[in-house]
C-alpha cells in the first residue's frame, strides 16, 4: 500500500523591522510573509546583543551570505536588550520587537553586561525559555562556568574573521534552527 503525506501550507503576515546596526527606527512599510508548514514556523528572529560595530557588520554580512531564512536583529548594549525583550522604551510594541527565538549575547557590553542580562532573562517566567547563546571573545573558564550557572544554553567564542562568522552561523542555523525544537514554535 502506498501512503501519501499531506503538507499543510499556510501564510501569515508579520511586520518585522529590518536588522539594524545603529538602532534606527523600524521600517514598518515592509510586510514580508512568514510561511507555516505543518506547524513549523520559519522566519524566527535571532537577536544579537553586541556593542562592537565591526562585529555587527561581520555578523550581518555572514548571516546574509548563509541565506538562513531567519531574521538577525541587533541591539548594542545590555540595557537595550532588556528593553527589547521586556517591550520597554523604543520597543513597546510587538511589531518593533517580536519575541526572539534565540539570543546571541556578548558578555562585555556597556550599561548592563551579559551576566546581568542572563540573570534577568533567565529568572523571568515569560522569557526564561528563550535560548541564550553566549557569543563573546572571552575564553576564561570562570566566565564560561558563570554563564552556564546563570542559565546560558550554550557558550561560543566569537570568531574574528568573516569566514569564522559564516561557519559559526551555519552551525547555529543548522543546530538551533533545524535540529532543535525551540519552545516558541
Amino acid at each position: 500500500m502506498i501512503s501519501t503525506k499531506t503538507v499543510i501550507h499556510h501564510t501569515v503576515e508579520c511586520t518585522p523591522t529590518q536588522p539594524s546596526l545603529v538602532g534606527s527606527p523600524p521600517d514598518l512599510t515592509k510586510r514580508p510573509q512568514l510561511s507555516l508548514i505543518r506547524g513549523h514556523q520559519t522566519g524566527i528572529t535571532i537577536l544579537m546583543a553586541d556593542d562592537d560595530p565591526d562585529d555587527c557588520l561581520l555578523a550581518r554580512e555572514a548571516w546574509e551570505e548563509i541565506k538562513s531564512g531567519h531574521e538577525l536583529r541587533f541591539v548594542h548594549d545590555g540595557q537595550e536588550i532588556l528593553d527589547y525583550v521586556l517591550h520597554r522604551g523604543l520597543y513597546t510594541t510587538q511589531p518593533s520587537a517580536p519575541r526572539p527565538g534565540i539570543i546571541l549575547l556578548d558578555l562585555n557590553m556597556p550599561k548592563k553586561n551579559g551576566h546581568e542580562v542572563l540573570r534577568v532573562v533567565k529568572t523571568n517566567p515569560e522569557l526564561q525559555t528563550i535560548p541564550i547563546i553566549v557569543f563573546t571573545t572571552t575564553r576564561h573558564i570562570d566566565e564560561i562556568i558563570q554563564a552556564y550557572k546563570e542559565g546560558a544554553n550554550a557558550f561560543m567564542t566569537k570568531p574574528s574573521t568573516f569566514e569564522g562568522y559564516r561557519d559559526t552561523f551555519r552551525a547555529v542555523d543548522h543546530f538551533w534552527l533545524h535540529l532543535v525544537q525551540l519552545p516558541n514554535q
